[in-house]
């Protein structure tokens, strides 16, 4: 059976959050969608969850390990295709399992979103349980903004008032960026743009798939009339920590500098410097946080 929607979603030990985004999939006006969650090395038994749902849409594979977020959504793609679960007409979901759909009508309200604005791509409003947004990008990052933490939604975004016009905004708008967390995509369009990059582990996944997608003329649009609420799972920094949650975003920066930015050797020393220091820094703060 094909289904019109497609959904992936990568548990990496967020099963707590999981069953509540499951519920939320279950509870959606559109009904014609399917699951597959790609397990990327949690010891849950995620198969046993999804047994237990009773729901013949839902799917779950393993990763074979941890190859990271980019890998393991092109691995849930290949596996909708693989299982003539979708096809060339049905869209695709691409959303964390920290997500929750508390309006029934998210679903439909998107696609047909898509189909009003004639883009390929589409996300809603993002909700952080603080009330703060996950925001997209109406620019392409450069080696600036990259350098100094620019558009990802944290600290330096707050002090600047970056992306002060998209939180204000509440009609659809074409955007460079989607926020990977939750957006949706037409099969034809994510194939166009060649999938996710694998060589990010993670972070950055989107800045790199949105530009070759802008590359080969494709459109995203975000709509902030519809929203969805982001739970906040702090897996990523539980698991890694601080310092471990730096040295993974910094190898995702480095590799977006040298091979998608193109950035001099200049600019990568100055970047490899400054992040070098970053890190010490907080691996200091932490060690004299635990005395």
């Amino acid at each position: 059976m094909n289904y019109q929607l497609g959904i992936i979603t990568i548990n990496y030990y967020s099963e707590d959050l999981l069953g509540n985004f499951i519920d939320s999939l279950r509870s959606q006006s559109f009904d014609n969608w399917c699951l597959v969650v790609v397990n990327n090395g949690s010891n849950a038994d995620i198969a046993e969850l999804i047994k237990s749902k009773n729901d013949s849409r839902l799917f779950s594979i393993e990763s074979g390990g941890n190859p990271g977020y980019a890998s393991a959504n092109n691995i849930g793609f290949d596996f909708l295709k693989e299982k003539n679960l979708i096809n060339n007409k049905s869209f695709l979901c691409f959303s964390n399992p920290d997500i929750v759909l508390e309006d029934k009508d998210v679903i439909i309200k998107l696609i047909s979103g898509m189909q009003k604005h004639k883009a390929d791509f589409i996300g809603p409003k993002i909700i952080n349980q603080d009330g703060s947004f996950m925001l997209p990008h109406l620019k392409p990052g450069n080696y600036l903004k990259t350098f100094f933490h620019l558009g990802n939604n944290g600290l330096a975004d707050r002090v600047l008032g970056y992306n002060k016009k998209l939180k204000k905004m509440e009609e659809a708008v074409e955007v460079f960026m989607l926020n990977g967390s939750f957006f949706i995509a037409g099969f034809k369009a994510f194939e166009q743009a060649g999938g996710f990059d694998s060589n990010t582990f993670l972070y950055y996944e989107e800045e790199i798939f949105f530009r070759k997608a802008k590359e080969s003329g494709l459109k995203a649009v975000y709509e902030p009339s519809v929203n969805v609420k982001h739970f906040n799972s702090a897996t990523v920094h539980a698991l890694l920590g601080s310092a471990g949650k730096k040295r993974t975003v910094y190898n995702s920066e480095l590799y977006l500098i040298k091979n998608i930015l193109k950035a001099n050797a200049f600019l990568v020393f100055l970047f490899r410097l400054e992040r070098k220091m970053e890190y010490w820094l907080i691996k200091l703060t932490g060690i004299f946080r635990k005395k």
